[in-house]
């Protein structure tokens, strides 16, 4: 099963990027086949993957929309309905 961190600043602050790989580090159990990050303001995420059902690299997250307004994280599966 995949895992996730993440860091809100609520004081208004910048995320410390570097932090999340740390805490990345204390999960790789959790997903040993990848890892990525996101940062911007003060909000950073993290996410370890375990490539189970779509093993290709399209499938990575963080996910950001090509517009760059929005950033997906998630553990789970998204199902869309033919």
């Amino acid at each position: 099963m995949c895992g996730l961190v993440g860091i809100w600043r609520h004081d208004g602050g910048d995320a410390d990027r570097s932090a999340i790989d740390p805490m990345l580090a204390t999960i790789v159990h959790r997903g040993p086949d990848g890892a990525g990050v996101w940062q911007k303001g003060r909000v950073a995420f993290g996410h370890r993957r375990l490539s189970i059902l779509d093993l290709s690299e399209a499938s990575g997250q963080p996910m950001v929309t090509a517009d760059g307004t929005s950033v997906l994280v998630y553990n789970g599966e998204i199902y869309r309905r033919a």
